[in-house]
């Protein structure tokens, strides 16, 4: 069982593979006043390394509490977590929103190379899926702008995603500067790195993805009838009546009592639309 004691600041290491690439300063400092008006509300994670301890989990707030001028911080403290300790970083630190996953993509790459771990290894140590390292590790080593960008909290995993689709370099720069600058959602990126496809494609002479073998079956609109004369013509000047729809036999009702005969062509409906 680990054991729970106040540690002073200075008998703290900080992490030397550290999950998160950068943190904000101004979130930074207002977790700082918060540990000055509640202190630290969670235990740190450490372990012991050469006479003092090496933050395993509580990185942050490690950081905040040197800014709010504590001296002790709870810690818990564990006597080996050996490589499993890698795994309560990811899981603690993926709680938050300040881990991105190019950040996550950095830290399994410097895994891999500190310890030459392997693919399996890394997903065993971390609790995460194949698909989940590798995508983030594809993200920093295939698409180091887009993993800038990502890093820096300009763009979303969601919109990475759909840039990463994007198989011509050409048009990259392209879709980051849609994300970055103007803000294009992921179903537009997505929407914009189809299209490019299409237009490769159509450029060799071949069908676009998906291309339906007949053209879809255009069917008119059916013409709204007037509920006063009942004729079709003049649409131009038919309008809309808000009515709910179960109120529409009342009011055909309503304007057979008062007069008004309401016909009904063959193919009409007991219960004329309003138009």
């Amino acid at each position: 069982m680990p054991e729970r004691r106040e540690l002073n600041l200075d008998l703290l290491l900080e992490p030397p593979i550290a999950v998160r690439a950068g943190m904000d300063d101004e979130k930074l400092h207002e977790l700082a006043e918060d540990i000055k008006r509640h202190g630290v509300l969670q235990n740190l994670v450490v372990v012991p390394s050469d006479g003092k301890y090496e933050i395993v989990a509580g990185h942050r707030r490690y950081l905040a509490s040197r800014l709010a001028g504590l001296v002790h911080v709870p810690c818990l403290i564990f006597d080996e977590l050996g490589e499993a300790k890698y795994a309560v970083m990811l899981a603690e630190n993926g709680l938050r929103e300040e881990v991105t996953p190019a950040e996550e993509g950095m830290f399994f790459l410097d895994l891999a190379e500190k310890h030459g771990w392997s693919e399996d290894q890394i997903c065993h140590q971390v609790h995460r899926s194949a698909d989940y390292v590798n995508d983030r590790v594809k993200l920093v080593r295939k698409f180091p702008i887009v993993s800038q960008h990502v890093a820096a909290r300009e763009m979303n995993w969601s919109q990475a995603k759909e840039i990463m689709r994007c198989k011509n370099p050409a048009w990259l720069s392209y879709l980051v500067d849609q994300a970055v600058t103007h803000g294009a959602t992921a179903r537009t990126l997505h929407q914009y790195v189809d299209n490019f496809r299409a237009a490769e494609l159509a450029a060799q002479g071949l069908p676009g993805p998906h291309t339906p073998e007949h053209a879809p079956i255009n069917i008119e609109a059916e013409k709204q009838r007037c509920i006063w004369c009942n004729r079709d013509d003049d649409q131009t000047n038919v309008t809309q009546i808000p009515c709910h729809s179960y109120h529409v036999k009342d009011l055909a009702q309503f304007l057979r009592m008062s007069g008004v005969g309401i016909r009904q062509s063959p193919s009409a409906s007991s219960d004329p639309p309003l138009a």
